[in-house]
């Protein structure tokens, strides 16, 4: 295609935020922890009531979003979210791959540079040098990266090795979770509190776990 009057115009995100704040409010309900991380990217800590492991997690985050009628995603878990990321770019759509436990540097030194979050211009200066692959990349010392690429390589080379201090985090809570209770007449028995509260607080509790989470202070 050839275009005479080619416009680049920045990207517009305010649409998308909404609908990014709203998803994230949909993942609290199958997942403890949560960060969106990009436009389209979300960070989520797999669990699994039923006792499903990663494949029942990924199949609950698959149907939500087809009932929001999403009509492509694509997943990945492992321990680090380098990897994870990585394996999501390598599926189609509404599939996934899981990483063994411990697995993630190993997975990743199959991949090329392509798959590291690293910019076009360190991406150049490598593959200037034959550095093409995260596997030769790993192969390099601390010492020796950070001399030659300085600390934007060394980061890389930390991520190469999935050494990634990212990942999702505990939604904050907006409001207070409140009780409260009438009584008929004024007390001081705290077993008549006790009485009252108790099916209040239960009620409170059994919310908390089906959201997976719990009381910090009561």
């Amino acid at each position: 295609m050839v275009a005479n009057d080619l416009q680049v115009l920045s990207i517009d995100t305010v649409p998308v935020l909404p609908v990014t704040d709203y998803l994230s409010k949909k993942f609290e309900s199958i997942s403890p922890r949560i960060s969106a991380a990009e436009i389209g990217s979300f960070w989520l800590e797999p669990f699994s009531s039923g006792g499903g492991g990663e494949a029942d997690f990924v199949s609950q985050v698959f149907e939500l979003l087809q009932e929001e009628g999403f009509v492509d995603a694509r997943a990945g878990v492992a321990d680090t979210v380098v990897a994870s990321n990585a394996a999501s770019r390598l599926v189609e759509n509404y599939d996934w791959i899981g990483i063994e436990p411990g697995g993630d540097a190993t997975f990743l030194a199959t991949l090329s540079l392509d798959y590291l979050p690293i910019g076009d211009r360190l991406r150049t200066l490598f593959n200037g040098v034959g550095i093409g692959s995260i596997r030769e990349l790993q192969s390099f010392s601390t010492e020796s990266i950070q001399r030659r690429f300085g600390s934007a390589g060394l980061r890389a080379w930390t991520l190469a090795w999935a050494n990634d201090p990212r990942g999702p985090r505990t939604p904050k809570e907006t409001t207070a979770r409140e009780l409260s209770s009438t009584l008929l007449e004024p007390t001081t028995s705290i077993d008549t509190l006790l009485f009252v509260m108790k099916p209040r607080i239960d009620h409170l509790a059994t919310n908390l776990r089906k959201e997976h989470k719990a009381a910090q202070r009561l």
